[in-house]
């Protein structure tokens, strides 16, 4: 589960198999609960103890959510590291189909949309069984309406881009890999991606007639 103090801050805490039934009712989503006493596992986690201590609270401020949206910029600069979740807001500007899935063995439903930020730069989202099944639900019923969709602890998924783009006089004296935008000029279906070569040089050679080559170089020797 993830908690929320006072100031906004949020953590990973967890609760051992062992001690499942003695805490499992006195947790509840949304409710205000002090800890004492428990271990501190990593800088990322906390764990319950058999000692820790689960007592009520006073309330909150209400606008306390643990929310920290980060900008689709830091993502797509790859600042943000993939170890933590994350929370972002925009816009729908476009919704896939559904697509089923078998995962592990179970059909899974997923669902990829599109979100714009205040400044248009977009980020691909991706949402996984009844996630996917409520906003293609939403979607449907709200054709013509502007959907602001906030994401709350979403996992990263970084992509490694080359954008750097060059000519094609470039790409053949380059000794790197880069991106080339260019223009189909014409496709030709006739013969396949391949060349004619010497067996021996491996060079690539182009067909004469046996009978012209041998007007070329009388008394030389063609073999077969």
């Amino acid at each position: 589960m993830v908690v929320v103090d006072g100031k906004n801050q949020t953590m990973h805490m967890s609760v051992k198999k062992e001690f499942i039934r003695k805490y499992e009712n006195l947790l509840e989503e949304d409710m205000i609960k002090i800890f004492t006493n428990f271990q501190h596992g990593t800088v990322y986690k906390i764990q319950f103890a058999s000692t820790t201590s689960v007592k009520p609270a006073e309330e909150l401020d209400p606008t306390v959510l643990g929310l920290k949206f980060v900008s689709f910029t830091n993502i797509h600069d790859g600042k943000l590291s993939p170890d933590f979740l994350i929370a972002v807001v925009g816009q729908i500007v476009s919704i896939g189909k559904v697509e089923i899935l078998n995962v592990n063995k179970k059909q899974t439903k997923r669902l990829t949309m599109t979100l714009s930020d205040a400044s248009d730069i977009r980020l691909n989202c991706v949402l996984c069984g009844n996630y996917a099944e409520n906003l293609e639900s939403v979607a449907t019923n709200s054709a013509d309406a502007v959907i602001v969709f906030v994401l709350r602890f979403g996992k990263l998924h970084l992509y490694q881009v080359d954008q750097l783009m060059r000519t094609i006089s470039e790409i053949t004296a380059a000794f790197e890999v880069a991106k080339c935008v260019t223009t189909i000029m014409s496709i030709d279906t006739e013969f396949g991606w391949f060349y004619m070569s010497c067996n021996a040089c491996a060079k690539n050679v182009l067909p004469r007639d046996m009978d012209e080559m041998r007007e070329l170089y009388p008394g030389r020797l063609f073999p077969k």
